[in-house]
């Protein structure tokens, strides 16, 4: 099992886009992730902090974008493509048996980096994780660099950055409203993300849906 532990406190805040220096405009970096297209209560969840975060300088991820990272893969330079086509293959079909399940946002958390909607139940959201990992080993590939990294899953509202106003940003985090919101998990999305323009933007390589042949949807944008 991936390690989950309890919430962190952001003692120390970092900007994030000093995290991975190595991953540059022009470096595409393959993920799996869970999205938002159809999911108007989400983007509705997001606009009112969203609004005080922009004020206070934060890099707010517009609501296409939202989004949370399951799984990292690697940078698309350094993986094998054939070898990849194999693993989403097999997370296919290793999901093909599992139901979708309800997913839970919130409350709004502030991270060292980053200010985020908690999201839950962590029992389904760690079992897709491990089907990610479980499907690149069973097809010759490395596991990821996150492995050993503590998994606490979240949607991010808006990216720290050294112009950020912190205080502001912490005084909304402690008013902010309290509420969670609910949205269907049916499918796992394979993306080729680039970090650019402040913002993670992304095209799908691969939809997966749970409890169903999984269909895809290569090089779509999103």
């Amino acid at each position: 099992m991936l390690p989950t532990i309890a919430w962190p406190k952001a003692d120390e805040i970092k900007d994030h886009w000093a995290w991975r220096p190595e991953w540059t405009p022009h470096r595409p970096r393959l993920l799996w992730y869970l999205t938002f297209e159809g999911a108007p209560d989400v983007r509705a969840a997001a606009a009112p902090p969203g609004d005080v975060l922009r004020a206070a300088g934060a890099d707010v991820v517009p609501p296409e974008w939202l989004h949370l990272t399951m799984n990292h893969v690697g940078f698309a330079d350094e993986l094998d493509e054939r070898a990849v086509r194999a693993s989403a293959d097999e997370v296919g079909r290793r999901l093909r048996d599992e139901e979708p399940f309800e997913l839970t946002l919130g409350p709004v958390h502030q991270l060292s980096d980053a200010v985020v909607l908690e999201a839950g139940p962590a029992e389904p959201l760690q079992k897709l994780r491990g089907t990610v990992v479980g499907a690149m080993a069973h097809t010759g590939m490395a596991e990821p660099d996150d492995i050993d990294e503590v998994f606490w899953p979240h949607v991010s509202l808006c990216y720290l950055n050294s112009r950020t106003d912190r205080a502001r940003v912490g005084e909304m985090v402690r008013t902010a409203d309290h509420s969670t919101v609910s949205v269907r998990c049916d499918r796992l999305f394979q993306v080729l993300v680039t970090r650019t323009g402040a913002h993670y933007r992304w095209q799908v390589l691969e939809d997966v849906k749970l409890g169903t042949d999984r269909t895809r949807s290569k090089y779509a944008d999103r």
